[in-house]
């Protein structure tokens, strides 16, 4: 029986794990998305 408890907590930690590093990493691509739209804007404004 312990050994299927420590098995579903493992799989469940894995599982919110990757979830995180997922999050983290569109975190990171939007971000980056929005410094390049931030710096095209002061880029515009500039020429005007």
């Amino acid at each position: 029986m312990n050994g299927y408890l420590f098995a579903g907590y493992t799989v469940i930690w894995t599982i919110l794990l990757m979830y995180l590093l997922y999050l983290n990493k569109k975190q990171r691509q939007l971000s980056h998305k929005l410094r390049n739209l931030s710096e095209a804007l002061r880029q515009e404004h500039l020429e005007e």
